[in-house]
């Protein structure tokens, strides 16, 4: 069954690789569940994002609430993202990838 293909996330002859890495090869390697990530694809679709919004003011801010992953997080960050945050827990973990304070905003939960 095939879900999504991306430039980094696709099926080769019936066989799910992510970013030319067999998903069978890291389940034999990590066990499961096993959540695998795909640093370009964050990235690629990010820089779209940007390049949307290319002739307007603006900052982007990544939902903490999404993925709490620090390396996710931390990859946006890198891209110049600022993060949302909405508990004193987010807030932790986004002070922990270095970023500025002046970049997290603070969101009440609903």
């Amino acid at each position: 069954m095939h879900y999504f293909e991306t430039e980094f996330i696709k099926y080769k002859n019936n066989e799910l690789f992510i970013e030319n890495v067999k998903a069978s090869d890291l389940i034999k390697e990590f066990g499961t569940p096993l959540y695998v990530y795909s640093k370009n694809h964050f990235i690629t679709q990010y820089k779209k994002f940007e390049q949307a919004f290319s002739e307007i003011n603006h900052q982007i801010f990544y939902a903490m609430k999404s993925n709490f992953n620090l390396s996710v997080i931390n990859t946006f960050v890198q891209l110049g993202s600022g993060i949302d945050v909405n508990s004193e827990g987010e807030l932790f973990r986004a002070l922990k990838t270095g970023i500025s304070p002046s970049k997290i905003i603070l969101t009440a939960p609903e």
